[in-house]
């Protein structure tokens, strides 16, 4: 076996998954490398690596193409509010979230007001957060108010992620939903009858 410096585990867990990673019985000094390897495990992103283990949230997407309309539950029951609202969706297509409509007006009419709109992984908040970004909604009656992300987030086919909406505190989103579990393939804040109203639109990304 060719003779390899032992390298740092923290230094291994930013590379590429090279070293020892590919190498299952490599050892050096009487020790056998035994870190997971880290990187983009989304298939569909631009910087995919196929040796990863752990995803480690690096992904990223480098856009090709134009939006395409992914999954979306478009009918509206009635109208609720608290300061923190999440919706679960499973990616149909997968590649970089571009765009995310959700129907919900300003707490604050007839002004606009301040918002983040946060995309974890999983079902709710508890995955790792993939992105965010600061958004202003638009004051008036409950619409489908759309946001677009500059640097679309990697998604995977398949999976499951939550796309939540905050205010700042004292502050109530009202927000259109509808009951009877209308969406299949996720929940609002974890009620498996509630859904928000929605549309998420992915966009290609080119391979590296």
């Amino acid at each position: 076996m060719t003779s390899r410096a032992r390298i740092p585990a923290l230094v291994l867990a930013l590379l590429p998954c090279v070293a020892c990673f590919d190498d299952p019985d490599y050892s050096a000094d009487g020790e056998v490398c035994e870190s997971p390897c880290f990187g983009c495990t989304v298939p569909e992103a631009s910087n995919f690596n196929h040796m990863a283990e752990v995803d480690n949230a690096s992904c990223i997407c480098d856009a090709v193409g134009n939006p395409i309309s992914d999954q979306s539950q478009l009918v509206a029951g009635f109208a609720g509010g608290d300061e923190d609202q999440w919706q679960s969706f499973t990616v149909g297509l997968g590649g970089g979230l571009a765009k995310l409509a959700i129907e919900l007006t300003s707490p604050v009419t007839p002004m606009p007001s301040p918002a983040t709109i946060e995309i974890y992984t999983g079902e709710g908040i508890g995955g790792t957060l993939l992105g965010s970004l600061e958004v202003m909604l638009a004051p008036g009656p409950l619409e489908l108010q759309e946001f677009t992300f500059p640097d679309p987030i990697a998604l995977a086919a398949g999976e499951v992620y939550s796309f939540r909406v905050v205010v700042p505190v004292q502050m109530v989103i009202h927000m259109a939903f509808a009951d009877a579990n209308p969406y299949p393939g996720g929940s609002a804040n974890g009620d498996p009858d509630l859904d928000l109203v929605f549309r998420t639109q992915m966009v290609e990304c080119t391979s590296n």
